[in-house]
């Protein structure tokens, strides 16, 4: 990503600084986004299968997102 930027290509630093900052409005649960989805999946249909879920795997599930897209720019590079 850095040889990129250094070539003059920003796009995958864009992406990245973007997934960065959705990532962590997640996990700090910005507008409480976060904690309506799990409300939602745990009242909803399917609602026995989310139950067992302990919040903190719905608080903490998109800094797993971010590792995998900051391994994927790194293998990528």
């Amino acid at each position: 990503m850095l040889q990129a930027v250094r070539q003059g290509d920003y796009g995958p630093l864009i992406f990245y600084v973007l997934a960065v900052i959705f990532c962590l409005g997640l996990v700090l649960d910005v507008g409480k986004f976060n904690s309506r989805i799990e409300t939602r999946l745990k009242d909803g249909p399917l609602g026995a299968l989310y139950r067992p879920v302990p919040t903190w795997c719905f608080r903490y599930g998109p800094l797993g997102g971010l590792a995998l897209i900051t391994l994927g720019l790194f293998v990528l590079s």
